[in-house]
């Protein structure tokens, strides 16, 4: 019975992934993202389905690395806050 619950959802799982309704963000419609208030984009590069901006804002320079394929946020580089370092 074990076996015949997990092959069922083995073919549930296939056929979510196939059909692209497993929660995946919506396609077609443009990403928004916002800087903070007085932030500029100093630079950016893309490569590897990969865009790369050196955004600088009062907190100082940041990397933000972002899917091109879905507009998700993959990484991010920042100064770490004066007052949390040791």
């Amino acid at each position: 019975m074990l076996l015949l619950i997990a092959f069922a959802l083995l073919i549930v799982g296939f056929a979510v992934k196939l059909t692209g309704r497993g929660g995946s963000p919506a396609t077609g419609g443009p990403v928004l993202f916002t800087l903070a208030p007085g932030a500029k984009i100093v630079s950016s590069q893309l490569g590897d389905n990969r865009l790369v901006l050196h955004v600088r804002s009062a907190a100082g320079d940041e990397i933000d690395i972002i899917d091109t394929q879905n507009g998700r946020l993959v990484g991010q580089i920042k100064p770490q806050d004066a007052g949390k370092a040791k």
